[in-house]
């Protein structure tokens, strides 16, 4: 399989890895933050 992102969409390649991040980072820290309460209470 080829990467289609890089190849198809190479402008908008980091605006949409940037969303992905973002996205990631926050479901991270939403599960980090729902396991520290959950330890804690």
């Amino acid at each position: 399989m080829h990467r289609c992102g890089e190849l198809t969409i190479p402008s908008h390649g980091a605006r949409l890895m940037n969303n992905d991040m973002v996205n990631v980072l926050g479901s991270a820290v939403g599960a980090f933050t729902g396991l520290v309460v959950a330890w804690l209470a």
